[in-house]
């Protein structure tokens, strides 16, 4: 019995790899989720950074002048890791995300994200987009 429940519960882990690396057709009008996770830490020790503001812009993809669709600030924990996770559209979307100290003892840095709603990074079947690893290593002044 319990090599029957260990079997059953490698195959509910599997299915979401499964489905997250299949081409799925994404329709108008549905709610998707995406989630940027991330940490931040310091240059030269590779030391977490508590408290860092995070700020995430999204905007349609190609549109570089309009208000972006979406904008938020989340701050890094003790571990200097963070997350972004909202409900969007499904609109092709660049995304800034921007770690920087608002005491600025560090240098601000970007990353530049583009969301396609598309490969391995969607889980069709949760419709959720992911970004791990979206990691800042900020420089002191």
């Amino acid at each position: 019995m319990k090599r029957y429940l260990f079997y059953i519960s490698l195959m509910l882990l599997a299915l979401p790899a499964a489905f997250s690396c299949s081409e799925f057709t994404v329709n108008e009008g549905e709610d998707h989720r995406l989630v940027i996770t991330g940490t931040v830490s310091d240059f030269i020790t590779d030391a977490p950074l508590e408290g860092i503001k995070v700020s995430f812009e999204a905007r349609i993809k190609g549109d570089t002048k309009g208000k972006p669709l979406y904008e938020m600030n989340v701050y890094t924990d003790n571990h200097g890791a963070y997350i972004i996770d909202l409900q969007s559209y499904p609109n092709p979307l660049t995304c800034t995300i921007t770690a920087g100290q608002e005491d600025n003892t560090y240098k601000s840095s970007d990353n530049e994200v583009d969301v396609t709603w598309s490969g391995t990074a969607f889980d069709a079947f949760g419709q959720i987009f992911v970004v791990n690893d979206c990691n800042f290593k900020l420089e002191k002044k």
